[in-house]
């Protein structure tokens, strides 16, 4: 297997079977024409990219933009999605065709390159690279795509490892609110590894992701372990995180558990005695809240983005995704993707 391009790695060359001197003889040559077409590949591209870059730059800029221009720019692309979502992912440094740093511009090139791979990916392709927030900071990488794209899934593949933003979903015309909420949910995703998305009720979900693992679910032994020790402690604790999700609702309850009112309102009395606290306690309530919620998974296991962005998802394996099928009549088969 040979790895194809000139800045950075394009594509790969799998050489099947066993190779004879013939063979052997031309995968130089090979190696290299195939990467000077995928480089022009590349390289034809790059006005189109730059037009639509230009188009972003147009829609975030006008504050006071109408709703039918709005849609109209993004139709000139190809998006006619009703609602979109504003994309913020902070650029990695470049690699080369071996894997090494890239030659030239490293910050600015990786930024560009992953823009290039974005663009291809998000119907649409309005992508621009801009200066980071602060002096010596990396680039950024903005984009707005239609709520329906599997945001996460593009970026798992094109960028992994990256620090992204999403925005909520908003008409066209307010795509700039979704940038600016993007744009500050960066920090949280260098801190948890992972792209993080703006989403209603989702605040928690943020805080409990910055936090150390072990730490908050010790947080939360503390909190319901007297439960845990309890007689049909499971069952306490199912209620007690029902009863929370559904705002103190005890007709809600009931119907979610198939139980009797009654019957939630005596096992959360039985709660409140063994862990001492009070429901009607704002402290008391949110530290149960909190607790239940650590236990039912808020907070994300630390390097579970690294399952999205691994296997053929990863930074090697999406070049695979660009180009067309070049097979070559030769035994063995000469096949590039």
């Amino acid at each position: 297997m040979q790895p194809l391009g000139a800045r950075r790695l394009r594509g790969l060359l799998l050489l099947a079977g066993r190779p004879d001197d013939a063979a052997r003889s031309v995968v130089p040559g090979l190696i290299s024409l195939l990467s000077l077409e995928l480089e022009r590949r590349h390289l034809r591209d790059e006005p189109e990219r730059r037009r639509r870059s230009a188009l972003l730059s147009e829609l975030l800029a006008d504050e006071e933009l109408a709703a039918d221009r709005a849609r109209d720019m993004l139709a000139s692309v190809g998006l006619s999605a009703e609602r979109v979502r504003a994309v913020v992912v902070e650029s990695a440094p470049a690699t080369g065709a071996g894997g090494g740093p890239a030659p030239v511009g490293p910050s600015e090139g990786a930024a560009q390159e992953t823009a290039a791979d974005l663009a291809l990916a998000m119907p649409g392709g309005l992508v621009r690279v801009t200066g980071g927030p602060g002096p010596g900071s990396a680039p950024l990488i903005e984009a707005v795509v239609g709520e329906e794209l599997d945001i996460h899934a593009v970026l798992g593949r094109f960028a992994p490892h990256c620090p992204a933003g999403i925005g909520p979903a908003t008409a066209p015309e307010a795509v700039r609110v979704s940038l600016r909420q993007a744009t500050g949910l960066l920090a949280v995703s260098r801190t948890s590894g992972a792209p993080v998305e703006a989403r209603q009720s989702e605040a928690a979900r943020l805080l409990l992701a910055l936090g150390d693992r072990r730490t908050l679910h010790g947080y939360a032994d503390t909190v319901l372990g007297p439960l845990d020790l309890a007689e049909h402690g499971e069952e306490l604790i199912a209620t007690l995180s029902a009863w929370l999700e559904t705002g103190g609702a005890w007709d809600a309850t009931s119907r979610r558990l198939g139980v009797h009112r009654h019957t939630v309102r005596n096992r959360l009395d039985k709660a409140m005695d063994l862990t001492g606290r009070r429901l009607e306690d704002p402290d008391d309530r949110f530290d149960l809240w909190l607790a239940t919620r650590i236990r039912r998974g808020g907070a994300p296991c630390p390097g579970a983005a690294d399952g999205r962005a691994g296997g053929p998802g990863g930074p090697a394996a999406h070049v695979l995704d660009h180009g067309s099928r070049f097979t070559l009549p030769a035994s063995p088969s000469l096949l590039l993707r």
